[in-house]
């Protein structure tokens, strides 16, 4: 026998979709109810409006606009335990994730080369954020590993900070490396600012390939500086 609905039930039935609860009726839902969609954003629920129309007009450029946007997205993935630590005092206080506040800070940047391969400006890139003062006049020193096992270390020699400028000596420092060839970051472990020295041992697959480099200080407060290439 063939069920009938009328256009209204049909309607209805269409724009409730994969909305669940978990304490009743009164409790914040996940998912999409008609044309509102419930979500959960660090620790609080939300809800937000969805679009009467996706436009997709899947053009030369739109589709190479959508590449780039890819490429920044696993760049930008690759790069998160550094973003957490360098970005997130920043990015929580202008209500926005760490991955919004690096694209957000980088915008224009990056664009994709012949092979469709990431390019950037990464002397202009930040990795990190915020109201500290930076290290200066940093300089590099690579030491090679002894054996094929271990990969290379670098090293970044530093003032504290600028003439005239106070800083606090017992911020902590880290080395931000990203290696494009391999498309993956590491962070180093923390080294007091008063020091003058922080290390970082790149992983051995990394030989033979370009890194990216970058230093930047961080409080007991989780506020950072910005970061120096």
């Amino acid at each position: 026998m063939r069920r009938r609905y009328s256009p209204f039930v049909s309607s209805f039935k269409k724009n409730i979709i994969m909305a669940k609860q978990r304490y009743g009726i009164n409790d914040a839902y996940r998912g999409t109810v008609g044309t509102v969609i419930g979500y959960e954003w660090r620790g609080q629920w939300c809800l937000r409006s969805r679009p009467r129309s996706v436009r997709n007009p899947r053009t030369a450029k739109q589709q190479a606009n959508r590449l780039l946007f890819k490429r920044v997205v696993a760049l930008t993935s690759a790069l998160g335990d550094v973003l957490r630590m360098g970005m997130r005092a920043q990015s929580l206080e202008m209500h926005i994730t760490e991955a919004n506040l690096f694209s957000k800070s980088n915008k224009g940047l990056f664009w994709l080369d012949g092979d469709e391969c990431l390019q950037a400006r990464w002397e202009e890139v930040l990795v990190a954020d915020g109201p500290l003062a930076p290290v200066a006049d940093p300089s590099v020193e690579t030491r090679h590993a002894a054996s094929l096992q271990r990969g290379d270390t670098v090293a970044v020699t530093f003032r504290p900070c600028a003439e005239g400028v106070r800083a606090d000596g017992g911020d902590e420092v880290y080395l931000a490396a990203y290696c494009p060839g391999r498309g993956e970051a590491l962070l180093s472990g923390s080294a007091w600012r008063w020091k003058g020295r922080a290390e970082l041992e790149l992983p051995a697959l990394w030989r033979g390939h370009g890194v990216e480099l970058w230093v930047f200080v961080r409080d007991a407060r989780g506020r950072a500086s910005r970061s120096v290439y």
